[in-house]
């Protein structure tokens, strides 16, 4: 609980444990993981999410 507090103060983004093609996934980038791995790597077709409450 402490963490997620220091998180909130700080603004920064909880991040997950996944990479996607070099991409932490975070709470800024969940729901739009392709636009993310784009912006570093080039075009990405399709749309990748990730869902903390249900790890998916």
């Amino acid at each position: 609980m402490l963490l997620l507090i220091a998180g909130i103060v700080t603004g920064q983004a909880a991040s997950y444990n996944i990479w996607v093609c070099g991409v932490q996934v975070n709470d800024t980038n969940k729901d739009d993981i392709g636009a993310a791995i784009s912006s570093t790597q080039g075009t990405v077709t399709g749309k990748v999410t990730y869902d903390p409450s249900t790890k998916t």
